[in-house]
């Protein structure tokens, strides 16, 4: 170890402190991008996955802290989007939360019917299958998270 002076000392210091404070932005940054990113394949998971009736999905990211976002799909058909609806096109149902009905139990249960069902408007459906947006989302985050974090920390 060799002898430094003061005032190198105070640069070094310094030097550490703007790298802590431009790592502590880096991290929001990237944890902002798999945010998106998860959000966006949540998005074109429920748009490509067919549905009958009204669509009404709302997929943001919605920051909660430092580095902490949480993506939120909103509307009454992203139940039907995320874990489908209809026995006739769920064969094997995806795993479902806890306070989640089963594919067929929601509403008055003309779910369960292999056969389908008519809607309020009188259109027949089998209902739709499961989009599993968020598992998407959470897949798209895990195939790019090496690109994201390269973008991110390579400034």
């Amino acid at each position: 170890m060799g002898t430094y002076t003061l005032g190198e000392l105070d640069k070094a210091i310094a030097e550490v402190k703007a790298f802590a404070a431009k790592f502590d932005t880096l991290i929001d940054d990237f944890t902002r991008r798999c945010a998106y990113e998860a959000a966006s394949a949540v998005d074109q998971a429920y748009a490509a996955t067919p549905m009958d009736g009204e669509r009404d999905v709302d997929v943001m990211v919605e920051k909660v802290g430092h580095a902490e976002y949480n993506v939120i799909a909103r509307g009454k058909s992203v139940p039907f989007l995320e874990w489908g609806a209809g026995v006739a096109l769920n064969p094997n149902p995806v795993a479902r939360p806890e306070g989640v009905l089963d594919i067929g139990e929601y509403g008055r249960g003309q779910g369960k019917n292999p056969d389908g069902w008519k809607m309020p408007d009188g259109q027949h459906t089998y209902g739709n299958p499961a989009a599993i947006g968020f598992v998407h989302g959470r897949e798209a985050i895990e195939t790019n998270i090496i690109n994201l974090a390269q973008e991110v920390f390579n400034q």
